[in-house]
């Protein structure tokens, strides 16, 4: 039997436990400065939890926030977490479906479903 996805990034007996949320980036929010989660002693904290799986939330690939993906990538690497990645690419190919003035996945081309197919997978 062919392992899943989940399997081949996991191993066999792990189950995927994620944080829907990852740490975020320091942040003024109603005149409080908040400095940043993006740090080795919290993503450690999530793995001493047994999460093993971060969604990226703030930090996206193509935006000023980029380099934050890459630094919660290295401590994610030595935590032995797991983190996908937000880039504005996806972002924009989950938001099409949901813009009632854009034109959602249901409404592509064949073709133009086999393209982003090929960019994301």
């Amino acid at each position: 039997m062919e392992k899943s996805k989940w399997q081949k990034a996991f191993g066999e007996d792990v189950m995927p436990i994620g944080a829907y949320c990852s740490p975020q980036p320091a942040t003024v929010y109603n005149g409080v400065e908040y400095p940043t989660k993006i740090t080795e002693k919290h993503y450690q904290m999530l793995a001493d939890m047994g999460v093993n799986l971060v969604y990226g939330h703030v930090e996206q690939i193509g935006t000023e926030s980029e380099p934050l993906v890459f630094e919660a990538l290295d401590f994610c690497n030595k935590a032995g977490i797991k983190y996908l990645v937000r880039d504005c690419i996806s972002y924009q190919y989950v938001a099409n479906g949901l813009n009632p003035d854009e034109r959602g996945y249901q409404s592509l081309t064949q073709e133009e479903k086999e393209n982003l197919h090929k960019t994301f997978i």
